[in-house]
Order: structure tokens, then C-alpha cells, then sequence
């Protein structure tokens, strides 16, 4: 809660006219974090609820809530999957799809917070200074990153290009991979940068945005400048640093 908090500061500094969430807005693998105390899913969401004009459910907000996600890869859940035993459904995944009792901490999310985050759509479509774009968790068919397949995947790259093809979407932004940077991703290529700039002419792009959490990889947030075109990461490492001294 306290690096939500930073960001958003950051966000408001740099006078965002409006802030979108990927997904994603709880969720505690204790393999990967170090800040135990700070954790607070009920109060990310209230917060994100609060401040953003767009929120979109990730793997560990749909697990959270125990809903089956609407768009699957090639797994097919069976409709009482939550029913199940962990055992029963690790056996099930097969390694294609998160577990997560093996690693997840139980949130402090109440029924209604519960029920919020069930609500919300896998993907939204919005028409932004004359450009489509395609909001989602990850990449078509597992918008909501379920499955365990990451970048880089060709053939899952090229599933998300045609999808936005159906949707008309010229550019597409995505999270749930962890990156430091941005991905760059066009055709089958990819390629990480700090900073891209879209041309309303180019071709068909998806960039894949960092996280706020300071897991593995270092935390950040970006901003798109919607006059310049200019796509910029900021790093939240510093800031979260501090906040994980004190």
C-alpha cells in the first residue's frame, strides 16, 4: 500500500489526466516480497477504486475472488475447479496454469471487495487522441495471465496482434510479466526500452508495462504523453527503497 501510494504521488506530479490499472491490485507470493508488514488488499483496491478511471482484473484478483477466468488458453477448467483440493488441481494444471496455495498469501479482502473485483471486465477497447487501444492484463487468449506461459512467445505475441486486429486497436498495453522497461512488441519481435514513442501511422504495437510491487524485478510505472506520443517508464525503485527502510 505505501509504493501505491508513492505512485500515485508520482502520477499526480505529473499531472496525469487519467490513471488505468492492469490487474493484478492484490496478490502476495511470499517467495518474491520482503515487505510483509506494508501488504494490504483491501486497501489497494479501495485506493485504485478511488483515483483510477480504468481497472482491469489480473490472475491473482481473479484468484483472490475464486472466479474462472471468461478467456482461457488451451486449459479447460472444470466448472467447480475451486471446489477442488489443491492437490486435485495441481495434478489438473499440469504446470499449465497458476496454483497458487503453494506460494500465495490469503488476502484481507471483505465480500464486497470480493465482489468488486469479480465485476470487472478482461479487457477494455478505448478510443484515445485518435488512437484505439486495447487495455488487458496479458496477451489474448490468457488476458487475464492464468496460464503460465511468459514472454517471449511467439505464437502468443501473434494470437494478441490478431486479436487486436479484431478489436481495429492500433496499440495495446498490457502487464502481468514483471518487465523492467517497457516491452516493445511488434509482429513476432520484441524488445525492451525506458522509452518509445507511437506515430498514429505505425504499425500494430503492444507495449507491456512494469509492476508497482518491488518483486523480483524493479518496480515502475508509465506514463503516456497522448500530444508528444512519447511512452515513458519511471522506476519506483528508489522511492520503494526508502519506504522498505523505514
Amino acid at each position: 500500500l505505501p509504493g501505491l501510494k508513492r505512485a500515485l504521488k508520482i502520477l499526480e506530479k505529473k499531472a496525469c489526466h487519467e490513471i488505468f490499472c492492469l490487474g493484478d491490485i492484490v496478490g502476495y507470493s511470499f517467495p518474491y516480497f520482503k515487505f510483509k508488514k506494508h501488504r494490504d488488499a483491501s486497501g489497494c483496491l479501495e485506493l485504485i477504486k478511488r483515483t483510477c478511471s480504468l481497472v482491469l482484473p489480473g490472475n491473482h484478483d481473479l484468484y483472490a475472488c475464486r472466479k474462472i477466468p471468461e478467456t482461457k488458453s488451451d486449459f479447460v477448467y472444470p466448472s467447480d475447479w475451486y471446489s477442488l483440493d489443491y492437490s486435485t488441481r495441481l495434478e489438473m494444471a499440469d504446470g499449465k496454469i497458476w496454483v497458487y496455495e503453494d506460494s500465495e498469501l490469503e488476502s484481507n479482502l471483505t465480500e464486497a471487495d470480493k465482489n468488486k473485483l469479480s465485476g470487472l471486465p478482461e479487457y477494455i477497447v478505448r478510443d484515445i487522441a485518435g488512437i484505439r487501444i486495447l487495455f488487458s492484463h496479458y496477451l489474448f487468449p490468457d488476458l487475464t495471465g492464468s496460464a503460465t506461459n511468459f514472454l517471449p512467445d511467439g505464437s502468443l505475441l501473434r494470437s494478441h496482434l490478431s486479436f487486436m486486429n479484431e478489436q481495429h486497436c492500433d496499440l495495446a498495453f498490457f502487464g502481468h510479466s514483471h518487465v523492467e522497461g517497457l516491452w516493445f512488441l511488434q509482429h513476432s519481435n520484441y524488445s525492451i526500452k525506458k522509452k518509445v514513442r507511437i506515430k498514429k501511422e505505425q504499425e500494430r504495437t503492444a507495449i507491456g508495462v512494469p509492476c508497482i510491487a518491488n518483486g523480483r524485478n524493479n518496480p515502475g510505472i508509465v506514463v503516456y504523453d497522448t500530444e508528444t506520443g512519447i511512452i515513458e517508464n519511471i522506476s519506483l525503485y528508489p522511492a520503494i527503497k526508502r519506504l522498505l527502510t523505514k
